[in-house]
């Protein structure tokens, strides 16, 4: 099969907003619902079609690495927009790190269920590390209660 999936995102708002994040904005016409991706690092992530997915799964994941290196043994950490958890996913994974608890969010409300998914492809052990909730960072500085380690990407 050539392509995966091909969706029609409705917007009709008057401004510059390329994307309406509204679910029922979303028509899906052909393929799955969304896209798995397997990090050569062990994560795997969903993606629907209203994330952004990196061009370059290889570097990125060469990030991913480097991130969760800086990530001293036996944190707990909070990431605040984290997407579909790219980044928690794969520090929770990671045996060199083994953090305590891993704590994410995001302010796209439709976040919840792709990061659960990929929360669900990691070994139990891992997944009972990692969280999710929708917010801003502004709503949910109450996840860096007792964090050692604070993750930010904003969106730009």
């Amino acid at each position: 099969r050539t392509w995966h999936s091909i969706w029609i995102n409705l917007n009709t708002a008057r401004t510059n907003a390329i994307i309406n994040y509204a679910p029922e904005a979303w028509l899906r016409l052909l393929g799955d619902e969304m896209l798995i991706e397997q990090f050569a690092s062990g994560a795997a992530v969903a993606l629907p079609p209203y994330v952004f997915r990196q061009p370059n799964l290889d570097g990125f994941d060469g990030v991913v690495a480097s991130v969760s290196r800086l990530v001293p043994p036996n944190s707990r950490v909070v990431e605040w927009y984290s997407g579909v958890g790219v980044l928690g996913l794969a520090i929770a994974l990671s045996n060199d790190v083994n953090v305590e608890w891993v704590r994410c969010s995001d302010v796209n409300t439709l976040l919840a269920e792709p990061f659960d998914i990929g929360r669900a492809m990691l070994p139990k052990e891992a997944q009972n590390r990692v969280s999710f909730v929708v917010g801003s960072a502004v709503e949910r500085l109450c996840d860096a209660k007792d964090a050692t380690v604070a993750i930010v990407d904003p969106p730009r």
